[in-house]
């Protein structure tokens, strides 16, 4: 996909199609960064699915899921994680099984779990999985997880977390300044301050209308936010 639809694409499924690729086919350099991409924009977006259905065994695979984004979780971790999302799909599944016709939000548990279970071993297949609606049962119409609304909103967070990888940073832009700010951000995830983060890279010289449009841009910002990851060393 060229830089100018990407901007402008409204489609989630072309633009994370645009952004995976075969991991073997990636230099071993690009691969976690790759992995932790997918994993961020997908516990991000898929952050309405998980408040909706309200699960604790979902709660707790995701944040296993965003260790493993941040390099933190061990592998007894993500065993467990995934032993827990194999129980959480038979009892789902099981639940659904008692319908005749079960309706969608029924359905809509064992997808999550799907996509939960994708992000600890496939996060790009858990990318294109949720914003692609996937029947469970065969035949079976497909189960949408995301909304209209979170359908769009998935476009920005595409945009926000790949963004586009051809900028970079300057090493004289990232002052102690900046990277106080970038990391407070970041630990704390309110992005608020992202202005005063515009102003600091200005103050060390960066006239790059690009990275200062974003930092002052309406947002929202996530955690992967591509330029705190800049200022951050996370590229």
């Amino acid at each position: 996909m060229r830089t100018r639809e990407w901007y402008r694409c409204k489609d989630p499924v072309a633009m994370v199609r645009s952004v995976s690729y075969p991991l073997a086919a990636l230099p071993p350099a690009e691969q976690a960064l790759y992995l932790r991409r997918h994993r961020l924009f997908t516990l991000t977006a898929a952050r309405p699915v998980l408040d909706r259905i309200d699960r604790a065994d979902c709660y707790s695979a995701a944040e296993v899921a965003l260790r493993l984004a941040e390099g933190t979780a061990t592998e007894s971790e993500t065993v467990a994680a995934d032993a827990l999302l194999r129980a959480a799909w038979q009892e789902s599944m099981d639940a659904a099984s008692h319908y005749f016709e079960a309706p969608a939000e029924v359905w809509a548990i064992p997808r999550l779990i799907n996509v939960l279970a994708l992000l600890l071993k496939q996060p790009d297949g858990a990318s294109y999985n949720l914003v692609v609606p996937q029947s469970i049962v065969h035949p079976g119409d497909p189960i949408p997880l995301l909304t209209p609304e979170e359908t769009s909103q998935s476009c920005h967070l595409l945009r926000e977390v790949f963004g586009d990888r051809r900028w970079g940073i300057e090493s004289s832009w990232r002052t102690s300044t900046a990277v106080a700010i970038a990391k407070d951000m970041y630990d704390s995830r309110d992005f608020a301050a992202m202005p005063l983060l515009a102003d600091a890279l200005e103050d060390a010289g960066c006239a790059d209308e690009r990275i200062l449009d974003h930092c002052r841009g309406p947002g929202p910002h996530v955690k992967g936010c591509w330029v705190v990851d800049l200022v951050l060393g996370k590229e």
